[in-house]
This record gives structure tokens, sequence and C-alpha cells, in this order.
């Protein structure tokens, strides 16, 4: 199960912002999350499998993983 805001990016949707930071191949998606303190808001944009592009603005949480 995929955790908040996320639920709704399909498999096979590529991302293209978390917060204000653009994603390329050579972002590390982590890092950029990580850098985001829980209770925050981040918008969070991808590109569908089939081309459309979607956001969603999350409340991020803590995490007892990090």
């Amino acid at each position: 199960r995929q955790p908040g805001g996320l639920r709704w990016v399909t498999k096979g949707s590529t991302l293209t912002k978390v917060g204000g930071t653009s994603i390329t191949a050579d972002t590390n998606v982590a890092s950029v999350i990580r850098a985001l303190e829980p209770g925050q808001q981040a918008t969070i944009a991808w590109i569908t499998p089939s081309g459309t592009a979607k956001q969603a603005t999350v409340k991020l949480a803590s995490s007892t993983v990090n």
C-alpha cells in the first residue's frame, strides 16, 4: 500500500516534481523527500503512462524507517 497522496500515482507513472524540486533521471528522490519536514505540505507532480499531467498536494508524515 502506498502512503498518503502517492496512492494516486499509478504504476508506470513518471515523477516530475516533489515540493519545489524538479525530478530528472539524475535526481535522488529519497534525498529530496528527506529534506522536507514532517507536517509540511508538498506538491507531487507526475505524468501518467497515458501522458496526462497530474498533481496532488500532500501533508508529510514522519517516518519510522529514517
